[in-house]
C-alpha cells in the first residue's frame, strides 16, 4: 500500500523528516505523561481566571496577580476555550500546541547556524526534553508561551540578518509583539536584532529596518499598559519600564551576582552538557596563550561561583531534589514529606556534572571569542547571529540579576542561545561515536523529565480528587480547607498570611480544619487517602486528607498602651495572668487609639514582651497589633520562641492591611509543635535593625486549644 504523495514528501527532505519525527516524539511524550485534569498548576490559576472571564463574560479583565502583560496568552488560551469550553485541561493543551511551535523554531534556528539537519535534530531534542521546558509545557504558566514566541521571533530575525528580507523582519516583529504581550522582556529580541542588523550593514536603510521592530513592539506594549491602567488600574509591582529602572538603581547588584551566578551556571551547564560533549570534538583547537589562559580563568570563575551556592542547589520553583513541581501543599512547601529524594552524595555528583558542564560551556564560548578576534574585518552572517545570541545572554542575565525573584524557570530562555553561541562553523557530519556521551546523559534527562512531569500531574489529580471528596461529597466549605496554594488562591478562601512554617499556609487560607498533604502533619489526624501511580520510582503513592482537633478559645487579652503599672515597667491590660513588659516604651507622639502607644527604635527594639504559661502541644496562639513608621517602611514584627530559644522560634513582620494614615495591621498565628513539652512561650514585638522608629499599639492575644 502506497502512502499519499503529500505524506511521502515529508521524508524526501531531512528537515521535514526531522520535524515530523520531533512531532511524533512530542505526541508520544504527551500521551505518556497524560495532561488531562481540570485543575490549575502553580500560578496558572490566576491566568486561567483571566481566560475564564474573557470566555464567560466576553471582556478582558485581569486579577491582582498580574505583573506581566499576559494579554496575548489570555487571547491564545481564550481561542481554544471558545471552541472547546473553558477548563484547565484545554488551557494546558493550548500551551502544548504553542510549545511545539517553539520546538519547530529551535530546530530551524540551529539549522540556520549549522546547516546540518542531524545536528539540529539532536540539539532540538535536548531542548524538548529539558526538565524546565518539558514540565512547564503541561501548564498554563507564561514561561513556555513566552519561550516559544521568543524563539519564533528569533528565527525570523536570524533569517533577516542572513538574507535581508523584509518578510522575515515583518514576521520577526509580529512574534516579538506577541511575545512582549505575554511578558515585557520580549522587548529584548527586537532590541538585539536592531543592534546586530545595523552594525552588520551600517547604512541609513538598515537603521530604519533595525529600529522599526523595536519601536513598534514598544509602542504596542505601552498602548496596552495605558489601556490597562485606564480601564482597571494596575498593582504597584506591575512590570512597567520605570519599575525596571528603579530595580536597576536600587538593587544590590553585587550581592545578587555573588549569590546567583553559580546557580545560573549550574543549570545551564547541566542542561547543555550533552550538547557541549557532542560539539567538543569539532571545536577549532587553539594552541595560543590566550586559549590556555582561558582554561585557567574559566576554572577559577567556576570555582568561585560554585563555592557560595553549592549547599543551596537545586534552588528554584520547579526543579527540586528528585522531582518537578512545585509541591505547593503545606507539608511539601515546608520541606516535609518530600519523597523520594536523592542522597547528599548523589546530589554532589550531579552538582559536579553541572559545574563541569558550565566550565566546558564557557571555555567553548571563550574559544569562539578568540576565533572572532582573529577575523575582525570579515565576520560572516553566522558570526553576526552568534554575536546577537551573546547579547541576548548578557542582557537577559543582567535582567535576572536585578529582578527581585530568581526562579529556576526564568533560566529556560537562555538555554538555546548558549547552544547557538557554541555552535562551531563548517562542522562535518556527526560520527556515531561522538553521539555516545550525548546519549548517555540525554537518556537520564529525558527519562527524568517524563517521569517527574507524569508524577506532578498524577499527584495533582489525586489532590483534587481529595478536595472534591470534601467539598462535593461532604459539602465542606472551601473556607475550612487548606488544599494547597492553587486551590485556596483560585477560590479566594481567605486573606494572605505571613510566610511561616509554624502557622497557617500563606496562600489565602481561611480556616485549616482540613488539610490536604503528602503525609502525616503534626497536630492533624489522617481521615482518608487517595492513591495515585508514581513513575519515580514506580510505586503506588497517596495524597492524604487530614483533620485537626476542634479548637475553642481559652483566653483573650488586649492592651491599648494607655495605662502603666505602679512601677512603670509594664502596661496594664485585660488579664492578671501575665505582664506586658517594656512599659518604659510608652510614648504619645503617635497612637492608633487613645493617647499612647509603644515606641521602638534601634536603642530599644523590644516591646510588649510577655510569657504565656501552661502552654500545651498543638495549642494555637494568635497575636495582632497596629504599627506605624514615619517612613512607611517599618520592619517591626512579632516573635515567638521557647524561653531558651532552642526548641522553636518564629518571627513575622508582613502587614495584612494598610490604612491611608500610615498605620498597618499585623497579625500572625502560631501552632505549638506536637513535640513541644515546655510549659512557656516567650512572645514580644521586635523592631530589627536597621528598621525605622516604629510605634506599636492595640495588641491583642487569643489562645485556642
Amino acid at each position: 500500500m502506497d502512502l499519499p504523495k503529500s505524506f511521502q514528501n515529508i521524508f524526501k527532505y531531512p528537515g521535514r523528516k526531522n520535524i515530523f519525527l520531533l512531532l511524533i516524539i512530542w505526541m508520544a511524550a504527551i500521551i505518556t505523561v497524560n495532561p488531562i485534569g481540570n485543575f490549575p498548576l502553580n500560578d496558572d490559576w490566576a491566568y486561567g481566571q483571566n481566560v475564564q472571564t474573557l470566555v464567560e463574560e466576553g471582556r478582558l479583565h485581569f486579577n491582582d496577580w498580574l505583573v506581566m502583560t499576559l494579554v496575548a496568552q489570555v487571547l491564545w488560551g481564550g481561542l481554544f476555550c471558545f471552541i472547546f469550553g473553558f477548563s484547565f485541561t484545554i488551557l494546558r493543551i493550548s500551551t502544548l500546541v504553542l510549545a511545539f511551535g517553539g520546538i519547530w523554531a529551535c530546530y530551524h534556528c540551529f539549522y540556520e547556524l549549522s546547516r546540518k539537519h542531524q545536528l539540529s535534530f539532536w540539539a532540538t531534542l535536548l531542548i524538548l526534553f529539558n526538565p524546565l521546558f518539558f514540565s512547564l509545557s503541561f501548564s498554563f504558566m507564561t514561561d513556555v508561551p513566552f519561550f516559544s514566541t521568543f524563539m519564533l521571533s528569533t528565527l525570523f530575525f536570524f533569517r533577516a540578518i542572513k538574507d535581508n528580507r523584509i518578510k522575515d523582519i515583518a514576521l520577526g516583529s509580529f512574534f516579538a509583539i506577541f511575545c512582549t504581550l505575554i511578558r515585557q522582556p520580549g522587548l529584548l529580541i527586537p532590541l538585539v536584532f536592531g543592534i546586530v542588523y545595523f552594525f552588520k550593514n551600517l547604512n541609513f536603510s538598515s537603521l530604519i529596518k533595525a529600529g522599526l521592530p523595536l519601536v513598534l513592539t514598544f509602542l504596542v506594549m505601552m498602548v496596552f499598559i495605558e489601556w490597562l491602567d485606564a480601564s482597571q488600574g494596575v498593582i504597584d509591582n506591575y512590570g512597567r519600564p520605570s519599575l525596571l529602572m528603579d530595580r536597576l538603581l536600587n538593587s544590590n547588584l553585587w550581592y545578587n551576582m555573588r549569590g546567583r551566578t553559580g546557580i545560573f551556571l549550574f543549570y545551564w551547564g547541566l542542561f547543555l552538557l550533552p550538547l557541549s560533549l557532542l560539539l567538543l570534538p569539532y571545536q577549532k583547537k587553539l594552541k595560543s596563550k590566550g586559549s590556555i589562559l582561558g582554561i585557567i580563568l574559566v576554572g577559577l570563575l567556576i570555582f568561585f561561583a560554585a563555592k557560595p551556592v553549592w549547599p543551596y542547589i537545586p534552588s528554584g520553583n520547579i526543579f527540586y531534589n528528585l522531582g518537578l513541581g512545585p509541591k505547593l501543599l503545606q507539608d511539601g512547601h515546608n520541606g516535609l514529606n518530600l519523597n523520594p529524594s536523592l542522597s547528599i552524595t548523589t546530589w554532589n555528583i550531579i552538582k559536579a556534572f553541572g559545574f563541569f558542564g558550565a566550565w566546558l560551556l564557557i571555555w567553548m564560548v571563550w574559544n569562539q571569542v578568540l576565533n572572532f578576534l582573529t577575523n575582525l574585518k570579515a565576520w560572516d552572517p553566522i558570526q553576526w547571529i552568534q554575536i546577537g545570541s551573546g547579547l541576548v545572554i548578557l542582557i537577559f542575565s543582567g535582567y535576572l540579576y536585578i529582578d527581585y525573584l530568581s526562579w529556576d524557570r526564568y533560566y529556560l530562555l537562555l538555554i538555546p542561545f548558549w547552544g547557538f553561541l557554541i555552535m562551531p562553523a563548517n562542522i562535518p557530519s556527526l560520527k556515531r561515536k561522538t553521539l555516545i556521551p550525548y546519549l548517555l546523559i540525554f537518556i537520564f534527562l529525558a527519562g527524568f523529565s517524563i517521569a517527574a512531569t507524569h508524577d506532578y500531574l498524577a499527584w495533582n489529580r489525586a489532590r483534587w480528587a481529595a478536595i472534591n471528596k470534601l467539598t462535593i461529597e461532604k459539602n465542606i466549605s472551601p473556607n475550612r480547607i487548606d488544599g494547597g496554594f492553587e486551590f485556596n488562591a483560585f477560590n479566594n478562601t481567605g486573606p494572605r498570611h505571613p510566610l511561616s512554617r509554624m502557622g497557617r499556609s500563606w496562600w489565602f487560607v481561611g480556616e485549616d480544619e482540613y488539610l490536604i498533604s503528602f503525609g502525616e502533619v503534626s497536630c492533624y489526624e489522617k481521615i482518608d487517602s487517595i492513591p495515585f501511580s508514581s513513575y519515580l520510582p514506580p510505586r503506588e503513592d497517596h495524597i492524604y486528607i487530614l483533620q485537626s482537633p476542634i479548637y475553642s478559645v481559652i483566653d483573650s487579652f488586649f492592651c491599648d498602651s494607655e495605662s502603666l503599672t505602679e512601677d512603670k515597667l509594664a502596661f496594664v491590660h485585660s488579664s492578671d495572668l501575665f505582664r506586658f513588659e517594656n512599659g518604659d516604651r510608652q510614648d504619645s507622639t503617635y497612637a492608633f487609639s487613645g493617647k499612647y502607644s509603644s515606641k521602638l527604635n534601634v536603642e530599644f527594639p523590644y516591646g510588649f514582651t510577655f510569657r504565656l504559661r501552661d502552654v500545651e502541644p498543638c495549642e494555637r496562639i494568635f497575636v495582632s497589633f497596629w504599627r506605624y513608621a514615619e517612613s512607611g517602611d517599618s520592619k517591626a514584627g512579632i516573635s515567638f520562641s521557647s524561653p531558651e530559644g532552642s526548641f522553636f522560634s518564629d518571627f513575622q513582620n508582613e502587614p495584612v492591611q494598610k490604612l491611608e494614615k500610615g498605620w498597618e495591621l499585623f497579625h500572625h498565628e502560631v501552632y505549638i509543635p506536637e513535640t513541644y513539652f515546655g510549659k512557656e512561650v516567650l512572645i514580644f514585638v521586635w523592631n530589627p535593625p536597621p528598621s525605622e522608629e516604629t510605634w506599636v499599639d492595640d495588641i491583642k492575644v487569643i489562645r485556642r486549644r
